[in-house]
């Protein structure tokens, strides 16, 4: 039997001997006369359907600005190239069933590249469909790039095709890309596409379909909804792509079937019920694993293949098997978290500890996560400051003062530097500096001094300070009781990071314990989520704010500026602090 590989040269070689000697290039415009053949923008056609019925295999359509309302049946060997997703559109939605479903129809060894689509996304509507017939080759071939599909069912479509799709953008899509096989093995190469506010699947594949999937981003927002899909029986590569959810509530990278050797290297999986299930036929190497109820998941008997991963800071960070010492649990050290940027910091312990038979681009050993391996980068590492110590908090006994703070976490992280002065608000330097510890909390005995100022810096191994943290008091003698208690007065802080996506941290501090109401708002006073509603002790507090799904909407909240409020009472329920601040959230 002819194998994949044998069909696509023969086939290829049909295809140059039937080629027509001439080739057309025609041109489609909301301005032109509309005279055929259309072979000039003076005499473009209006409507693109038009122009194709004319066309010929080889034949490429360049398509004007403007708005096109019409569905579009392509024909084989057909190259159509709009002007670019921002000012060529495609558009649907006003149309008739079944127009209003299928806004392009590929064929065969096409090219389509440089238009926003936008279809209906009820269920069945497809940006890009494309599915060989009766009457059609056996496969399609053709390249998907550099589109642009909005509030669709499913983003593209892809059946029984050897077709590349690159450097699209799909956001509110119950499934940005389906590939299908109906029983035979397809190959795929899907990679730097950027996927948003996905329901269900962000990358689906299915069947028999055999995909090398890599450098794609997806963020998803539906309840169980998955990152990554895989085929229930056929073989798929996933490659350096970013997952995030933040939810909690859905899956990163799942398989149909347990038995079916896949390759899952390189990822980074952010903010799922499950990150990655693993088992001994599945081969799971340098991904990072973050902020998951589960990291590495084995779901079958004895010993996964999973190797020189980092699972951090997830509720569990390896179930289901014992990880060898290749696999680590560490802070990565990336350069900022909080905007995407996942380069690593240098003196990153993830940098050089990957899989040593993979190599990153520079030739060097791989690294775990996103940069690492053959569909990496290679980047410089720089080298930052600690991030400033957060949570500091102090008691007070009847000779002693305590202060202490929540640890930093960084790998390179080597001392705190404590500050203490009798002014608020006093400079932190060699005349103010109390003590240089490693541990998070540091004792000293009350002096004969009416109170104290307390604040700290983190420094790493080379050297570099942090920001200083938030400065603490304590009163040392009271007017009324004489007895020393601590400065807690209160606060609502400015949001970090700010502007945000996908999350930020909002923390606020009392003075005495309270019943507090944390609200945000969008800009016309609209509630859009209540983080914290109930009873909370004095000091320091910290809560994320991750922008979801309102009820009865069909996509989260949109960029701009929110609000959030903070309502304390104390507890004889009298009001005793209330202050509002502004954030920004950029999708």
């Amino acid at each position: 039997m002819m194998n994949n590989i044998s069909i696509k040269t023969v086939y290829l070689l049909i295809l140059l001997i039937t080629l027509p000697l001439h080739s057309e290039i025609r041109y489609v415009s909301k301005t032109g006369s509309a005279q055929p053949p259309y072979t000039s923008w003076l005499t473009a056609s209006d409507s693109i359907q038009k122009c194709i019925n004319i066309s010929s295999f080889g034949d490429t359509i360049y398509v004007g600005n403007g708005t096109y309302i019409e569905q579009v049946f392509m024909i084989h060997g057909l190259s159509l190239i709009g002007s670019g997703w921002d000012s060529c559109i495609i558009d649907t939605r006003t149309l008739s069933y079944p127009q209003s479903f299928y806004s392009v129809t590929m064929k065969d060894s096409c090219t389509i590249e440089g238009f926003h689509i936008i279809v209906t996304n009820t269920t069945g509507g497809i940006g890009i469909s494309c599915r060989p017939g009766l009457n059609d080759p056996i496969y399609f071939y053709g390249e998907i790039r550099n589109n642009k599909i909005s509030t669709s069912w499913e983003g593209i479509s892809i059946s029984n095709s050897y077709v590349t799709i690159k450097d699209n953008i799909m956001s509110d899509v119950q499934v940005g890309i389906d590939v299908f096989a109906s029983g035979t093995t397809v190959l795929d190469s899907i990679y730097n596409n950027f996927i948003f506010n996905v329901r269900d699947k962000g990358i689906g594949a299915t069947l028999g379909a055999r995909a090398v999937i890599f450098n794609n981003t997806i963020k998803v927002i539906g309840d169980l909804a998955k990152g990554i899909s895989m085929p229930s029986n056929g073989i798929s590569k996933v490659y350096n792509n970013l997952l995030i959810d933040n939810t909690r509530r859905g899956y990163g990278i799942t398989a149909g079937h347990p038995d079916l050797p896949y390759e899952k290297i390189d990822n980074i999986v952010i903010g799922f019920n499950e990150g990655i299930n693993a088992n001994s036929n599945r081969i799971v190497r340098n991904n990072i694993l973050l902020n998951n109820s589960s990291g590495i998941k084995n779901i079958a008997t004895g010993q996964p293949n999973v190797k020189y991963n980092n699972s951090w800071n997830n509720g569990t960070n390896y179930s289901g098997f014992t990880p060898d010492s290749t696999n680590l649990s560490v802070h990565p050290m990336f350069v900022n978290e909080d905007s995407l940027n996942f380069y690593l910091q240098m003196y990153s312990p993830l940098i050089d500890a990957g899989d040593p038979s993979i190599l990153d681009k520079d030739s060097t050993r791989s690294d775990i996560g996103l940069y690492g391996g053959p569909f990496g980068e290679s980047y410089k590492y720089l080298d930052f400051a600690p991030r400033s110590p957060k949570g500091i908090t102090a008691s007070i006994d009847s000779n002693n003062i305590t202060i202490s703070w929540l640890p930093n976490t960084e790998s390179d992280f080597h001392h705190y530097r404590l500050f203490r002065d009798t002014l608020a608000g006093f400079i932190a330097d060699s005349l103010s500096l109390a003590a240089e510890l490693r541990t998070t909390i540091y004792t000293h005995p009350i002096p004969k001094v009416d109170r104290l100022y307390y604040k700290l810096t983190a420094v790493d191994n080379q050297k570099n300070e942090s920001n200083l943290s938030e400065e603490i008091g304590v009163i040392l003698v009271s007017a009324k009781d004489k007895n020393p208690f601590v400065v807690h007065d209160y606060i609502l802080y400015q949001n970090y990071p700010n502007p945000y996506n996908p999350s930020t941290q909002i923390a606020f501090r009392l003075k005495e314990l309270g019943y507090v109401k944390l609200s945000v708002y969008d800009i016309k006073g609209e509630l859009v989520e209540v983080l914290v509603n109930g009873y909370k002790e004095s000091g320091f507090h910290e809560v994320s704010f991750i922008p979801k799904s309102r009820p009865n909407t069909p996509s989260d909240i949109a960029s701009g500026i929110y609000i959030y409020k903070i309502e304390v009472l104390n507890s004889k329920s009298i009001p005793v602090f209330n202050d509002i601040k502004k954030m920004i959230y950029l999708k």
